[in-house]
């Protein structure tokens, strides 16, 4: 329903024109973006520049409504302004060659219902997309229709095809019921399969997607025992990544970073962990011979509900490794999204220092530049981060102001320094996992991890 300025190819991630047509630098604070012309909401209402500046102004300035939680991947701060009727300028606080990449998931509103109905925002979608909201059954489905007025139609910069005269999307929470429904035939395709059933239940309808998301689990380094260094790798050493991936996950493979390969600033020669019991325990008695107070602070063990296929499961396998190697005063708890995000957004500064949570979370990687995540994580001022380190943020300045092999080489030290750190335990880069009936669709995966319903079409017979 939703588009950005930017699109990206769906088998090679390389950027390309969206509803902006071009864009250019014009110093290392400016940039100009051309909207296309002729493009319309589903309310009626006309893109130009003006309404460009307004949603992308309205969407991330904290001013206008405030704070948001993924505003750190955003990057600086931006100011919007309309210099043409269709030239966008994009001010920048600080340098960042990411922009046009960065705003390819930032989508732009109808200007008309933000200023008359907002309050319809999130229950009755406007964008500029090939389908169109119709309805919102809570709990129940979405349903949309294929916007006829689409740019996008007989346009060789349009991506993708909308082949559906309506569509609904079933909301099916439980895994077992969007299988089921798979394999009844009442659906066509169903996102985000628990990896061992997919596979088993599903056969060569089980479809796997790329690896784009890192398991990893984040921890309080302000807490005494989180804290020190031994006990960090201890818990790494202890954590059992290849069993994991492939008897829960898949086929995950072990993850040394918190980016994939092939992202500006991964790191190949940076091994995952072993898993070595007998040295993680030799650790941990090396930190409570020295007086950290292992046994004594208890210790938090979250993960958010949902927030990948089988976290119930891999909870329950850390909890245990954490209990073989010593560490036995842990809670471990599921968490609703209400409970676990602001835990989960609490930058490092404010921390309690007595707190002591491990959470175990998913890290999307679809940027394709460490910056992103550097900046929420790497950086003691990162929304989520629990890790301060005034080297680390210094690289992630000079990186992020640069282009080319100088920002992989800045970026590239910054992944080292992390990676000796260890601030947080690596797990494992874990493939997504859709059922598809090939019977009545036809559909491919992109590479950024993204389901998009103009990517689908009806199976044609062989």
């Amino acid at each position: 329903m939703y588009e950005a300025l930017t699109a990206r190819d769906p088998g090679t991630g390389d950027l390309l024109p969206g509803l902006a047509t071009d864009w250019e630098q014009i110093d290392d604070h400016t940039w100009h973006f051309h909207i296309r012309e002729g493009v319309q909401f589903h309310d009626g209402s006309a893109l130009n520049a003006e309404v460009a500046a307004f949603g992308l102004d309205w969407t991330w300035n904290a001013d206008r409504r405030g704070s948001l939680s993924i505003r750190g991947f955003m990057g600086p701060s931006m100011e919007f302004r309309a210099v043409d009727e269709y030239v966008l300028e994009i001010t920048l606080a600080e340098p960042d060659p990411l922009l046009p990449t960065r705003l390819y998931a930032s989508t732009i509103p109808s200007k008309k219902q933000i200023e008359n109905s907002v309050d319809e925002w999130l229950t009755s979608p406007v964008g500029t997309g090939p389908y169109r909201f119709v309805e919102w059954d809570r709990g129940n489905h979405v349903i949309v229709e294929r916007n006829e007025d689409w740019w996008g139609f007989g346009n060789n910069d349009a991506q993708g095809y909308p082949e559906y005269e309506r569509a609904t999307f079933l909301i099916r929470t439980e895994n077992a019921s969007r299988i089921s429904g798979l394999r009844a035939g009442e659906v066509d395709f169903a996102e985000r399969l628990t990896p061992d059933v997919c596979l088993a239940e599903l056969d060569d309808r089980c479809l796997e997607a790329p690896a784009s998301s890192i398991i990893f689990i984040k921890l309080d380094n302000v807490h005494p025992v989180l804290g020190d260094d031994r006990v960090r790798m201890a818990i790494s050493h202890a954590m059992d990544r290849e069993a994991i991936g492939e008897v829960i996950l898949g086929g995950a493979q072990p993850a040394s970073q918190l980016v994939s390969e092939g992202v500006t600033g991964f790191v190949e020669d940076l091994e995952p962990h072993e898993f070595n019991m007998d040295r993680a325990r030799e650790l941990l008695d090396e930190a409570r011979a020295d007086g950290v107070p292992v046994d004594s602070m208890p210790l938090r063990l979250i993960a958010r509900q949902d927030s990948f296929p089988a976290n119930d499961q891999v909870l329950e396998i850390v909890l245990e490794s954490l209990n073989q190697l010593g560490i036995t005063n842990v809670n471990a708890s599921i968490l609703e999204p209400s409970s676990f995000n602001p835990t989960w957004l609490t930058n490092y500064h404010e921390i309690e220092e007595d707190r002591g949570v491990m959470a175990l979370h998913r890290h999307p990687d679809e940027w394709f530049d460490l910056a992103p995540t550097a900046s929420n994580y790497f950086v003691c001022d990162g929304a989520p981060s629990s890790y301060c380190n005034p080297e680390a943020d210094e690289l992630y300045r000079k990186g992020a102001a640069a282009t080319g092999e100088e920002r992989e080489q800045y970026f590239q030290e910054l992944s080292r320094i992390v990676y000796e750190d260890n601030p947080y335990i690596m797990m494992v880069n874990q493939p997504l996992f859709h059922g598809v009936n090939h019977e009545s669709l036809e559909w491919s995966p992109r590479i950024d991890m993204s389901i998009q319903l103009k990517d689908m079409a009806p199976a044609t017979d062989n």
